[in-house]
């Protein structure tokens, strides 16, 4: 399924949420079901379409995946490191 494993970061292509970073915390079927920490917690994850999500190379330890706090901290900690002023492409969105 497209190569995604659990605890990688992934960033929506599509949908409401598009832009916005998320960890894979389960893979079920033909969905990988993602969360946030924020709006999608770990116990009511966000079920997507593989196709509908730009993989990246982090892969979160197993600790950080532990309670809503730690994931909601390592997905800002990405997001600050990766675009801290947001891209252009963001820009356009607005």
């Amino acid at each position: 399924m497209k190569d995604l494993s659990v605890g990688q970061i992934v960033r929506s292509k599509a949908g409401r949420d598009k832009t916005q970073y998320f960890v894979v915390v389960k893979i079920e079927q033909s969905r990988a079901m993602v969360a946030d920490g924020k709006r999608h917690l770990l116990a009511n994850p966000k079920p997507k379409n593989p196709a509908h999500l730009a993989k990246t190379n982090t892969i979160l330890p197993a600790a950080a995946l532990s309670n809503d706090q730690k994931l909601k901290q390592a997905v800002e900690a990405f997001e600050q490191t990766t675009c801290p002023m947001g891209t252009e492409e963001d820009m356009k969105l607005v």
